[in-house]
């Protein structure tokens, strides 16, 4: 049996994405292509991989059994581009990072100015994204490095597919508007603001899930009073009185319209920050100099 590595790519990516459509978009294919990708493993593997449900396909127990050596396969295809690299010193061609919002206009912009004059030969790209959006791209090829984050109480799976750094732990304050009975409180307990209306994410944000789980662990359901997504909007709008809101450290020097921000003190619930690489490729020169970089940065953040 010869299998081919590309189309163990496209099966893995099916796997992830849920239907064929979502894959072509992941792998920048048509929905034929890789049905014909996927026809022709079958045949290479002489065994049946995928069970149509509807619109989603349902990968059948070989299939699964197929994906779990692909993540190792591509792992060790990965180290060996990368011990390559490394053995001949190549740190030419580009670096793509993905980063969330607070963590690219903090210590990973200052991260990468350190870095630029070190590898001229290097071209940067940074893309601002969720951490979502950021580990799939990194998972499917586009990009090389991955800032990302989770809360304390919404921890994120393992991927057998990524190798993850740990950055930085930061913990969550509270704004307040500034006029609040607790504006200038040396930190607050959570359930004295059980009764506030809260500056509240959108749906379908981790941040979110945080904020609902810390609240319930303090014995009460937050109300949202409006929803925000960027943080210089939710400290406008609790500075203007309109809630209060639950903030990350690094989102504090976003504070322009002059919200109270206070420690919290009980529950105390933090958000940890870790950079992400597919397996295999750390070592690569341009990634590892890249992963030092942002260690030492984000090591200068105050905590």
């Amino acid at each position: 049996m010869t299998l081919d590595v590309r189309r163990l790519r496209v099966l893995r990516e099916v796997a992830r994405q849920g239907t064929i459509a979502a894959a072509a978009r992941a792998l920048h294919l048509t929905p034929p292509a890789v049905s014909q990708q996927l026809a022709a493993l079958e045949r290479e593997a002489d065994v049946r991989l995928l069970e149509r449900e509807g619109r989603k396909v349902a990968l059948t127990e070989a299939a699964h059994t197929l994906v779990a050596h692909t993540e190792t396969i591509l792992a060790q295809l990965e180290a060996a581009a990368a011990d390559i690299a490394a053995m001949e010193g190549r740190y030419g061609g580009s670096l793509r990072i993905g980063a969330f919002p607070t963590a690219a206009a903090s210590f990973v912009a200052v991260a990468l100015a350190e870095l630029a004059p070190r590898l001229p030969m290097v071209r940067v790209h940074v893309e601002e994204l969720e951490p979502e959006r950021a580990l799939d791209l990194l998972k499917s090829g586009n990009l090389d490095l991955a800032v990302a984050h989770e809360y304390d109480l919404v921890p994120r799976r393992a991927d057998p597919a990524l190798h993850r750094v740990e950055l930085h732990t930061e913990p969550l304050r509270v704004a307040l508007p500034p006029g609040h009975p607790l504006a200038d409180a040396a930190g607050v307990d959570l359930a004295a603001l059980a009764d506030e209306r809260w500056i509240a994410p959108p749906d379908g944000l981790t941040c979110l899930d945080e904020l609902h789980r810390l609240c319930g662990s303090a014995g009460f359901e937050p109300v949202p009073g409006s929803h925000a997504y960027t943080h210089p909007l939710v400290f406008a709008l609790v500075a203007a009185g309109l809630g209060v809101a639950l903030v990350p450290e690094l989102a504090v020097r976003q504070n322009l319209a002059g919200a109270a921000v206070r420690p919290l003190q009980h529950p105390a619930g933090c958000r940890r920050v870790f950079a992400a690489t597919r397996r295999g490729t750390a070592h690569r020169p341009s990634i590892a100099a890249a992963l030092n970089a942002l260690r030492a940065a984000a090591d200068a953040e105050p905590r």
